[in-house]
């Protein structure tokens, strides 16, 4: 009989001890049978163990019984009873029943014995550990569910692409099916696999818009290695942290933290030399005060809360809280006595009730800032956590603001400011002046280590341009209800994947990138599909089989591109809902992710040789939009002249960006805004902030207008959501389609027509003589006085936006 050490290594043997109990490593009969049958099935010990405790709930087992080899025989029947035989045969045997149906709507269950066991509902059935439905259809990936249209989408072999058209909705990868060892994930199960279909060739793009035109496309050199180097200034130790133990006096602490290290910058920034004073005494004389602006809310809403029953009664406040200007503007602020809370889950006729409900949960109706229910609180230190009421004079103007961007002025909830004036009555605090936050400076680099990225070492760039992708998810419709293929997603690694040199002058061409950002959420948590009492898969599996699998194969296809993942609060596959949150866990097997991907937290602040980018999947920008109030001020008394603000004074967007760098934070809001019913970690809020400079790009996907801007000398990119032209599709053949349909005409052809937006970011190197003549000459840079350059990264990247 072979012993465990030689049919399981060290890796196994810990991973079976840490869930079974240590006290199976003493038991060799045992090790070896749970080797045979992590084997036989191709699971892991985690998945094996999660199989044991459905197991013994359905077997009543107490809780803590170990594990013995009568109870995993028994177990490993079950398995082969759900799977509907044993190894390679009982799959075989599987897909002939599955064959030739009795009728359509029995062939996801299957029949005989399986069918019999799919009348009988278990709690491994309900996790989604076994099952008949577990068992894929003959060509047909283990994790969507079997419809009438399926036969129609599913394709033979390989990752079943169209010869000259975009992926087929359903693509089916074979390999995805079977892993190649016991404990390893199917997509991990891909390396050197030989895809039998032949390579796509996808169309050129669209492209929508483009930033700094002048610049030439440049034919790459890319390889079999990274041309980039990548550096993450990320602890660790500092995001392994539990959000659900937030204590209120930890939030509070870190919401004074904040203003007093903000009314510190501001004392030292604008020299003031009086003391800050408090908003809520009364003073004679013209006083500096800081704090956060904050609107007019009950001091207690728990002593006066209002619990509505239905959310029909309350469409018109809802109508405002989903920023709708023109009901604010009509209907003025909101009139509440208390906090009223609504349920969400009330059914109403109202559009606007159904906006709040596909949102999700039951959202309180908080205040909004109108021009009289503008409030200032400052921190325990400054004014004992006073609130106060601001009016503006009409001579007040604003320090700190690029010239012609002061007029109007946009506030918002957690906004943190600085007021000059007096409060006289002690009922309001009266302001002439008002002081912005200034931002960061940018950061500067070592000359000798330019020319080394940029030009002289033959392992990076060598004088040409860096090319970056960026896409943001959700990669599927979440309109379509049956959607769970991954069409878009597929459809955009076919198009990266098709790409070659020659393609890299043609602007609406495939091209190889250099780094590919992929930004969550991968699979929405809100997928109405996740509901569907016939998902086979758990979401793990529907990550591992359509992510990671592509991953792995846009690995060997293009293995000099460096491939970064950053999460959305909305994953269902990351177990940290609250934002800031964790990257994707690098012990999580399920997921399958190549160790090659690089795995970056939300938000993130990183850096791709000399240019640092920071990238966040809140949607701050939408969340902004519907929270500001745009105040008008006359004109500033002096202004910070920016090098590359080149927004117009009227610039909404602009604007709204300002508040991001000028707060210095990913989210300065506070509260959220219930638009989008972010999570926010209030503790940890530190780790949301700009650390020390103001990066040279700033990547803020939203559901608003994609874009690509210049704000005060910093590239600031909304690549927009992948599938946002897709949803409006899906929405307007909702509303009436212009084109009847053949009944023959395959379902996911429909899907495959939706177009899908990305980014595509080119950076051209500063010129070699223009850094060696800085080097020889010893440059000081003049704002910082150090030995380096700036990166003036606005004057030669280049950013297309490309539909496909």
């Amino acid at each position: 009989m072979p012993t465990a050490t030689a049919v399981m290594n060290a890796e196994t043997r810990s991973s079976l001890a840490s869930h079974f109990g240590k006290r199976i490593l003493a038991d060799e009969d045992l090790l070896v049978e749970l080797a045979s049958t992590l084997r036989l099935y191709s699971l892991s010990a985690k998945t094996l163990f999660f199989k044991y405790e459905a197991y013994a709930i359905d077997n009543d087992i107490p809780p803590g019984t170990p594990l013995t080899l009568e109870v995993l025989r028994e177990l490993k029947n079950t398995i082969q009873k759900e799977r509907g035989g044993s190894g390679a045969g009982g799959a075989a045997a599987s897909a002939a029943a599955f064959a030739t149906p009795a009728r359509p709507g029995l062939s996801a269950l299957g029949g005989g014995s399986a069918m019999r066991s799919a009348m009988k509902p278990s709690l491994g059935s309900m996790l989604g550990s076994g099952g008949p439905s577990a068992t894929p259809r003959a060509g047909m990936p283990p994790n969507t569910p079997f419809t009438k249209g399926s036969a129609q989408r599913t394709a033979a072999g390989g990752a079943a692409h169209q010869q000259n058209g975009p992926m087929s909705s359903a693509s089916k990868y074979t390999a995805f099916q079977t892993p190649s060892r016991p404990g390893q994930s199917a997509a991990a199960g891909m390396e050197g696999i030989e895809f039998d279909s032949p390579a796509p060739q996808p169309g050129k793009g669209q492209l929508l818009e483009t930033l700094n035109p002048q610049i030439a496309l440049q034919k790459s050199r890319l390889g079999q290695s990274t041309r980039v180097k990548l550096a993450v200034s990320v602890d660790p130790k500092l995001w392994d942290y539990r959000y659900m133990f937030e204590k209120p006096a930890d939030k509070g602490e870190a919401l004074d933290d904040r203003i007093d290290e903000l009314a510190q910058l501001l004392i030292d920034h604008y020299a003031l030399e009086d003391d800050l004073g408090d908003p809520a005494q009364q003073t004679q004389e013209d006083v500096y005060v800081v704090g956060r602006i904050c609107p007019d809310a009950p001091a207690n809403p728990s002593t006066s809360a209002v619990q509505a029953t239905k959310l029909g009664d309350h469409a018109d406040d809802v109508d405002m809280l989903t920023g709708d200007a023109e009901s604010r503007k009509t209907k003025g602020p909101l009139n509440l006595t208390g906090a009223i809370s609504v349920d969400a889950s009330a059914p109403s006729n109202s559009s606007s009730a159904s906006k709040s409900k596909q949102g999700g949960g039951a959202y309180p109706l908080l205040p909004r800032l109108t021009p009289q229910g503008i409030y200032l609180e400052t921190s325990r230190v400054l004014g004992s956590g006073s609130r106060t009421r601001l009016v503006f004079s009409p001579t007040c103007t604003v320090k700190g603001a690029p010239p012609g961007a002061a007029n109007p002025i946009g506030l918002f909830p957690g906004m943190i400011v600085g007021c000059k004036g007096r409060n006289v009555g002690g009922d309001s605090f009266r302001v002439e002046e008002i002081l912005l936050v200034p931002s960061l400076p940018h950061s500067i680099s070592n000359i000798r280590n330019m020319l080394t990225l940029q030009h002289e070492d033959p392992k990076f760039l060598q004088g040409e341009a860096a090319q970056i992708m960026i896409a943001s998810g959700p990669y599927v419709d979440l309109n379509n209800s049956n959607d769970l293929d991954f069409a878009p997603w597929h459809k955009m690694c076919d198009w990266i994947e098709s790409g070659t040199h020659s393609d890299d002058l043609n602007a609406e061409a495939p091209s190889r990138s250099d780094v590919l950002l992929l930004l969550g959420p991968f699979v929405p948590a809100n997928h109405p599909a996740l509901l569907s009492p016939t998902l086979s898969g758990l979401p793990s599996e529907l990550f591992s089989k359509h992510i990671a699998g592509r991953l792995t194969r846009l690995g060997q296809t293009n293995p000099g591109t460096t491939v970064i993942l950053v999460p959305s609060t909305n994953d269902i596959c990351n177990r940290h809902t609250a934002w800031p949150q964790p990257a994707f866990e690098k012990s999580d097997e399920e997921l399958g992710l190549p160790k090659r991907v690089k795995r970056l937290p939300n938000p993130a602040l990183f850096t791709i040789n000399e240019v640092t980018i920071a990238v966040s999947t809140a949607d701050v920008l939408r969340d902004l939009k519907a929270e500001e109030l745009v105040q008008r001020v006359s004109d500033p008394a002096g202004g910070n002249k920016v090098d590359g603000a080149v927004a117009a004074p009227k610039d909404q967007v602009a604007r709204l960006i300002r508040h991001v760098l000028g707060q210095r934070s990913f989210y300065p809001l506070y509260p959220s805004s219930p638009a989008s019913a972010l999570t926010l970690d209030v503790t940890h809020s530190n780790l949301a902030i700009f650390p020390s400079v103001t990066p040279d790009v700033l990547i803020l996907p939203s559901t608003l207008k994609s874009f690509a801007r210049i704000i005060d000398s910093t590239v600031v990119l909304n690549p927009g959501v992948i599938t946002a032209a897709a949803s409006l599709a899906s929405a307007a053949s909702v509303a009436g389609p212009t084109a009847a349909k053949t009944e023959d005409q395959p379902v996911a052809s429909e899907a495959q027509q939706q177009p899908v937006t990305l980014a595509r970011m080119v950076i051209v190197p500063l010129p070699r003589d223009e850094l060696e003549r800085l080097e020889s000459s010893k440059a000081v840079n003049e704002e910082t006085g150090q030995d380096g350059e700036a990166h003036r990264v606005y004057e030669r990247a280049r950013v297309d936006l490309i539909q496909i």
